[in-house]
């Protein structure tokens, strides 16, 4: 699949120019609500992820619940490896991808600007951004400083199968800088060396969540 998030750690736009990028240290939760129909499947998932993203030290830490599976991921993008936590048991991956800054693609148009919560409330801008087959569509709910508010994808893909996926991300709780930095230290229980290769869509990409979940059954179970 292809990643189409504003947080996703690689998939972000390479474009020679952005509209604008987020803070480079953020700590947030999002709730995603997503639907993805196939030719023989519909399934609905809903999920919530607490994200602590550092762009400045080149690493994030995603927890979430696939599945029932409580589950942490450190990725440290200098050292280029993962660190997942599932049910209590560490494995350490190899990750090759780079650590893209979140930006607005510079492709994107502007929609508007809207006022969230009423007099007194967040001023935001709104975009929309299409790959250009028109395969992705997303739209960017953005603070006036491009802190991400909500984002609202669809994604129509016929590669390896075809498969149409619809995604709302929204952010709350969110909060500049990184107040324990300890949050990003390795478990004492993770190997120093790797044992397997992470695809990076297996650790940023929400719309790999369900593929996520298996893998870290697999994990376990091995």
């Amino acid at each position: 699949m292809k990643a189409i998030f504003l947080i996703v750690i690689v998939a972000i736009s390479r474009a020679s120019a952005q509209i604008c990028c987020s803070p480079p240290q953020f700590e947030t939760v999002i709730s995603t609500d997503d639907y993805v129909e196939t030719p023989n499947t519909k399934v609905m998932t809903k999920i919530q992820i607490r994200m602590a993203y550092d762009y400045t030290n080149k690493r994030i830490r995603i927890d979430e619940n696939p599945s029932g599976i409580r589950t942490t991921v450190i990725t440290d993008f200098e050292k280029h490896k993962s660190y997942i936590v599932a049910n209590g048991q560490c494995f350490t991956a190899t990750i090759d991808a780079p650590f893209n800054p979140t930006c607005i693609p510079g492709t994107a148009s502007f929609s508007g600007i809207l006022l969230l919560g009423g007099p007194g409330g967040i001023v935001a801008k709104s975009y929309h951004y299409s790959t250009a087959d028109g395969s992705v569509q997303t739209n960017y709910i953005i603070s006036d400083d491009c802190i991400p508010i909500l984002e609202v994808a669809k994604a129509s893909l016929t590669e390896p199968i075809t498969e149409t996926t619809f995604a709302a991300l929204a952010y709350g709780n969110t909060t500049l800088g990184i107040k324990d930095p300890s949050i990003f230290d390795v478990p004492v229980n993770c190997p120093q060396e790797a044992s397997l290769k992470l695809p990076t869509a297996d650790v940023s990409d929400h719309l790999h969540r369900k593929r996520r979940a298996s893998f870290y059954k697999n994990l376990i179970s091995n």
